[in-house]
């Protein structure tokens, strides 16, 4: 951990950088996660109705 006094005063502390930077990938893990939920979600309700319809137009 370098001390706070050794960054310029604009700058965060070294420590906190790292953590931020670990929350980003964190984060972004997430959303990728979130996008793969939603994608398969919306394949899945896409299948059923169309599934409908065929049956509709079978009729």
């Amino acid at each position: 951990m370098v001390p706070v006094s050794s960054r310029g005063p604009g700058e965060a502390p070294y420590f906190m950088q790292s953590i931020n930077e670990v929350q980003v990938d964190i984060f972004l893990d997430q959303i990728k996660q979130s996008e793969r939920r939603s994608k398969h979600r919306t394949n899945k309700r896409y299948r059923i109705k169309s599934q409908r319809e065929r049956e509709r137009t079978n009729q």
